[in-house]
């Protein structure tokens, strides 16, 4: 019974992602989340994850991350997320290819240097354990306009599924959303917790909820 419960739970889930996220090819307003982790290691350890959220999505008390892929990829996945297909980031197929050509490559820079430069920090998480081991990780955001595809992402291994969820991965046209600052769902974004994000993963079903801190 529990198992038939989840199952449709399941299908309720995929059904309202649907519904909410299935513009694609449509210039829209996102924020992305830019998660920086340095960990205290010999050498020192960064790394970067990216997160997004439509701004259309941001409500009153929370709002819903998804992964935002900009590398990984390739050239039939992102035709298949336009058009709204399943696909498997990580599985190299006789389909498997690469040719983007100069224009999206120069596009996908465009955006990973908006994100960079134009990025405002919102929360530092720091942690610490035994023997003198610390990780860190700055919390940034960016509002971003431009096309988007999202598509459900869903890597087997064997039979078994290892992870799905809902993915994004930039089309074309990014440009640094000059009024979401002055909006009021700024402030959902700005006192947020992300501590609860476990970014690093991909062990997610359809998304990862965050809370608003205060009202």
């Amino acid at each position: 019974m529990q198992n038939k419960t989840t199952l449709i739970l399941t299908v309720l889930l995929l059904f309202i992602y649907e519904a909410l996220f299935s513009q694609v090819n449509e210039r829209a307003n996102y924020v992305i989340i830019t998660f920086e982790m340095i960990r205290s290691t010999e050498p020192k350890a960064e790394k970067k994850f990216y997160w997004i959220a439509p701004t259309d999505s941001i409500k009153k008390s929370d709002f819903y991350l998804f992964p935002l892929y900009l590398a990984q990829y390739s050239k039939d996945n992102l035709d298949g997320c336009i058009e709204g297909d399943t696909i498997d980031i990580f599985t190299v197929t006789t389909d498997t290819r690469y040719n983007f050509g100069e224009a999206y490559e120069s596009d996908i820079s465009t955006l990973t240097s908006l994100i960079d430069s134009r990025r405002k920090k919102v929360q530092t998480i720091a942690m610490k354990w035994d023997k003198g081991y610390k990780e860190e990780v700055n919390v940034y955001a960016t509002p971003i306009n431009g096309k988007f595809c999202n598509c459900l992402q869903n890597h087997m291994v064997g039979a078994k599924v290892a992870f799905k969820g809902l993915i994004f991965i930039p089309i074309t046209g990014f440009n640094f959303d000059d009024n979401f600052w002055a909006s009021e769902k700024s402030k959902k974004i700005l006192f947020a917790n992300y501590s609860s994000v476990d970014f690093s993963s991909y062990l997610l079903l359809y998304g990862r909820s965050v809370r608003t801190e205060f009202e």
